[in-house]
């Protein structure tokens, strides 16, 4: 990222007769600029959904600080820590916090923002022996549901643009009008799950009025198969649903689907 930072002033004088006045040192201002992060992490050995929480907790707590340390300019921190298990990517936490307020208040539980449905969702509630990577996990639902679903171990990324402009996708889970990406799969090809899907979903009575934009994208090639990855796109308003279909490939890594909600 490039910061623009102030230049030393330059004192400037103008003779006018035999009158010399000074005039005031000139300087660039600084710009401000939001620091936006993204840290993933995966269970250890033995390691329970809670200790991940926590270890995701505390890097988030030295991230911020470290960031803000860092950087003058940096007057706020976006970050988000997902957790990814056995193929499926979800939020554990994000958090918004301008300079200001984490100085006035640095405990990060202040200003966290937790996902309870994280736990299930990374397979933490299944039984000894069950295999969680091959059914698909409980989707997010709402007055606008989302749901991208392919039959690779290649790595497609969903993002939804709601009628603000605002965007969630995995680097942007969590935006102002509610819009969740709650399931990422087959995230940067660290573990392959088998049945990858992805879903972003307003809360019922949440979602704003307008116009959308659901986009699918070829993120990353998992294998050395080039040939077009086929998905199908399902778009729930108000308990109805509409199913689009479509490929993506590495001439054409991405496609664009509008509606409107109501």
């Amino acid at each position: 990222m490039l910061y623009l930072k102030s230049l030393p002033g330059l004192i400037h004088v103008l003779l006018l007769g035999t009158v010399t006045v000074p005039l005031l040192a000139l300087a660039t201002p600084v710009q401000a600029a939001t620091e936006r992060l993204t840290v993933t992490l995966s269970p250890q050995r033995g390691e329970g959904f809670q200790d991940l929480l926590t270890r995701a907790e505390t890097i988030a707590q030295e991230e911020i600080q470290r960031t803000f340390n860092a950087d003058v300019v940096v007057s706020d921190v976006s970050l988000v820590v997902m957790g990814e298990n056995r193929g499926l990517m979800t939020p554990l936490l994000s958090v918004d916090v301008r300079r200001d307020r984490w100085r006035g208040n640095p405990q990060l539980s202040e200003w966290a923002q937790y996902y309870s449905n994280a736990r299930q969702l990374l397979g933490f509630n299944g039984t000894p022996g069950d295999d969680s990577a091959s059914a698909e996990p409980v989707l997010g639902t709402g007055d606008v549901q989302v749901t991208l679903r392919w039959n690779s171990i290649d790595d497609l990324d969903l993002a939804v643009t709601d009628p603000n402009g605002d965007t969630a996708f995995f680097a942007n889970p969590s935006i102002p009008s509610g819009g969740q990406l709650d399931v990422d799969s087959n995230a940067g090809c660290m573990s392959s799950f088998d049945n990858p899907v992805e879903n972003v979903f307003w809360d019922s009575g949440n979602a704003p009025e307008g116009e959308y934009v659901a986009t699918v994208s070829l993120f990353t090639r998992c294998n050395s198969d080039r040939n077009p990855i086929p998905f199908e796109l399902s778009i729930t308003l108000n308990g109805d649903t509409q199913r689009q279909t479509g490929t993506v490939s590495d001439q054409s890594p991405s496609q664009s689907f509008e509606f409107v909600f109501p």
